[in-house]
């Protein structure tokens, strides 16, 4: 499953960048990219893809986690983001607040239920 994933990661992130390169091509030119920037996408990249192949791992034997188990918690990378742009960046703000507290309580709801229930 792991190369698999990670040919396919490769062939279509190669294609979006040329493609992206060739419409810009026509505007202004290609933006530029700072390289402070580019070291934190970088780093930003290595990380999620991190989280990817330890979540492949642990569906695999020894730990045999189960995909009802392990996809679930990989997806509680989208709170911890949240969390983050709400008390780091302040870039949510007012309403947005609570509905992404609602989804918390959502998603606090659905472990407990997956923890008693299992998948």
């Amino acid at each position: 499953a792991v190369p698999s994933f990670g040919l396919g990661s490769l062939v279509a992130g190669v294609a979006v960048t040329l493609a992206y390169w060739w419409g810009a091509k026509g505007e202004k030119g290609l933006p530029a990219v700072p390289l402070d920037a580019l070291g934190a996408g970088l780093a930003s990249g290595a990380i999620w893809n991190a989280g990817n192949v330890c979540s492949i791992l642990a569906q695999s034997p020894p730990f045999s986690l189960p995909y009802g188990i392990a996809y679930p918690i990989l997806q509680c990378a989208l709170f911890f983001g949240g969390l983050w742009g709400i008390y780091v960046f302040k870039e949510i703000r007012g309403g947005s607040v609570g509905v992404f507290w609602g989804g918390a309580a959502t998603l606090a709801v659905g472990i407990v239920l997956l923890s008693l229930y299992g998948p």
